[in-house]
């Protein structure tokens, strides 16, 4: 996406939809950043966790979805924000509403102290789980090798997960909003239904489902 772009929504039209998926995305750092530790630390405390902020705001405060994430896409020369979710037409508005206003508050403040302290213990904890087989090991060597990052990235993650920061999450928070400009919301739902909810909250696009069969 370039980052010229204006929010914006694509609405991919699904006849008879009762519900709508729902990704927010904005452009991301490459596979190779320097800063990977503090970006997924960052990110992990905004929606990739069971106890993130927008799985409290989304689904246990509201109900408005069983499913809330963000993640990184990231590729060896550029990358993605995305969120994810999805809920009823007749809540696609306020979904979008409180995933834009949690993500826009989240990247000027970054994560409170204890969201950041858990972040960190997750993903310290997390990682030697996903090098127990050595069929994992050998796809996480492989894929550091590929994206030229060596061998030291792995042997170092850990320690450099813990050490991230209060101010480095929080400048990572906001260089990595999806919410921030220029943002593209992508719904694939009923399209009239979507209209309605989203009237009014940016330009819109309505794309036939056909098109990508």
């Amino acid at each position: 996406l370039p980052p010229s772009l204006a929010t914006r929504a694509v609405v991919i039209h699904k006849p008879d939809a009762t519900q709508a998926q729902v990704r927010i995305v904005a452009p991301g750092l490459p596979r190779s950043t320097p800063r990977y530790a503090e970006a997924v630390v960052a990110n992990t405390a905004l929606g990739g966790g069971f106890t993130s902020l927008l799985v409290d705001a989304i689904r246990v405060d509201r109900g408005l979805s069983y499913s809330v994430s963000t993640r990184l896409q990231m590729n060896r020369r550029a990358g993605l924000s995305v969120f994810s979710s999805f809920t009823k037409n007749e809540t696609l508005r306020e979904l979008v509403d409180v995933a834009l206003e949690k993500m826009r508050e989240y990247a000027n403040s970054g994560p409170t102290q204890d969201a950041l302290e858990k972040a960190r213990r997750y993903l310290a904890g997390l990682f030697p789980l996903g090098l127990e087989s050595h069929e994992a090991l050998a796809e996480q060597i492989a894929d550091a090798l590929l994206d030229g990052l060596g061998l030291e990235h792995l042997k170092s993650y850990r320690s450099r997960v813990l050490a991230v920061t209060a101010e480095q999450a929080r400048e990572m928070a906001a260089e990595l909003s999806p919410a921030r400009d220029g943002a593209l919301l992508i719904v694939v739902g009923e399209a009239e239904a979507a209209r309605q909810e989203l009237n009014g909250l940016c330009p819109m696009e309505v794309r036939q489902l056909e098109e990508f069969a």
